[in-house]
């Protein structure tokens, strides 16, 4: 409200209760809770006034982005209202992603009874990985999805099992898994990516097991080599297998990275992905790696420009090196946060379900990353999802553009399509 002599507002903070007085001068508009009236960047109190006079500006059509990577709110009220939303929130998610996956198309003629939607079973299997319990007591999820109309028909309680047993979904869900990290594009834009593995225990024995048996078992698990935007810890491809090396997987995560739209300034690795091949890939995509030297590492670049120059910064500037690559402890947050939110152990027997499994529980994972940067950072994520591409469409190709063959899947013809508007 304007002060009586009408040269000054009025402003009460609704998080203190305190108020706040908005005056007009030479300069523009100035608050008393600044300390220093010289500062550039207006506080909320300058723009709640700019809102009242001239009303809120028009946001762009494309992405709803009501705040940028410089004034993200890392507030724990944004922290609570996103942890708060997350159960509701999750099932129309995920229901939205989906809804960019096309059922397969029966062969004409072809006999056989109905089959069971390629949707609604990734419905079920992705919130039954989610939630670490078996099929028979997520069965009582299904009824209330079923109910709920996220699911087309109540499906037998073995779906989950049978959809993660089979192979040729697993390069879908590493399409939709990377899909799933798009809206985030413009917050990671010009950001560090972390490449980093971790293990999931298809077994989990307590210390109370060996203390009181007196047996050690070896753990059967599974290798997941993750990329994430250190900004929001979102998960922008991943590759999954037994026991294999990490530093193979790091050219394939990269370019899935770049691929998917997403335009990081650096790239931290611990010595695990040191080579002058992972060096050249970096530098063919534009982006500086950050990796350690080793002892016996040596400024002979062997044609790599970029291994020489990250020799001699490694050496020569440490601390400015070492800011960067401090970044990768990112990636070790993004994993501890993973696993106690979507649990570690893995329930599948078979190594092809155990494979998928990880998958699910990745894109369970972005679903919550994408709903905490809705409070925190004002992201709308189904304006992107609504308008995906696939992975084989150039990446500055427009969001609407024609449907996409998703990459690596032709035995199940699943195509990524324009879905519709979230909680339908």
């Amino acid at each position: 409200m304007p002060t009586p002599d009408g040269t000054a507002f009025l402003v009460k903070d609704i998080r203190t209760g305190k108020k706040r007085v908005v005056s007009e001068t030479p300069k523009g508009r100035v608050c008393s809770c600044s300390a220093d009236a010289s500062l550039t960047e207006a506080c909320d109190h300058v723009w709640a006034v700019r809102f009242h006079l001239e009303g809120k500006p028009t946001l762009p059509a494309t992405i709803v982005l009501v705040a940028t990577p410089s004034n993200r709110s890392d507030s724990w009220h944004a922290y609570t209202e996103a942890q708060k939303a997350e159960g509701r929130l999750f099932d129309r998610f995920l229901n939205c992603l989906l809804s960019t996956v096309e059922d397969p198309v029966r062969a004409e003629g072809r006999p056989g009874r109905p089959r069971l939607s390629l949707r609604d079973g990734l419905f079920c299997t992705i919130k039954k990985a989610c939630s670490a319990s078996s099929c028979r007591r997520s069965f009582s999820d299904m009824e209330e999805d079923a109910a709920a109309g996220l699911i087309s028909a109540l499906p037998n309680w073995t779906v989950s099992s049978r959809v993660l047993s089979r192979p040729e979904l697993t390069p879908l869900l590493l399409e939709l898994l990377t899909f799933s990290a798009t809206p985030l594009i413009e917050l990671e834009r010009g950001g560090i990516i972390a490449i980093d593995s971790t293990g999931f225990a298809a077994h989990w024995f307590g210390g109370y097991f060996l203390e009181a048996h007196g047996v050690n078992r070896d753990h059967d698990w599974v290798k997941g080599h993750l990329a994430i935007g250190t900004r929001t810890h979102i998960v922008t491809a991943a590759a999954v297998n037994e026991r294999g090396g990490d530093s193979p997987e790091f050219p394939h995560l990269l370019r899935t990275t770049v691929a998917a739209g997403f335009e990081p300034r650096l790239v931290v690795a611990d010595r695990g992905y040191l080579s002058h091949n992972n060096c050249a890939v970096a530098s063919e995509l534009g982006i500086e790696p950050r990796i350690p030297m080793k002892a016996n590492s040596r400024p002979n670049p062997r044609g790599v420009r970029a291994w020489k120059d990250m020799y001699y910064l490694f050496h020569l500037h440490r601390d400015q090196f070492d800011d960067d690559y401090h970044q990768r402890s990112q990636v070790e947050s993004a994993n501890s946060a993973l696993k106690r939110k979507m649990g570690e152990p893995l329930l599948s027997k078979g190594l092809i379900a155990r494979r998928n499994e990880v998958l699910a529980k990745l894109i369970g994972y972005n679903l919550t990353v994408l709903i905490r940067e809705l409070f925190r950072s004002g992201v709308d994520p189904t304006v992107v999802l609504r308008k995906g591409r696939g992975m084989n469409a150039a990446p500055n190709a427009p969001r609407d553009s024609p449907e996409a063959l998703v990459d690596g899947c032709d035995s199940i013809v699943a195509t990524v399509k324009e879905s519709p508007a979230l909680g339908g």
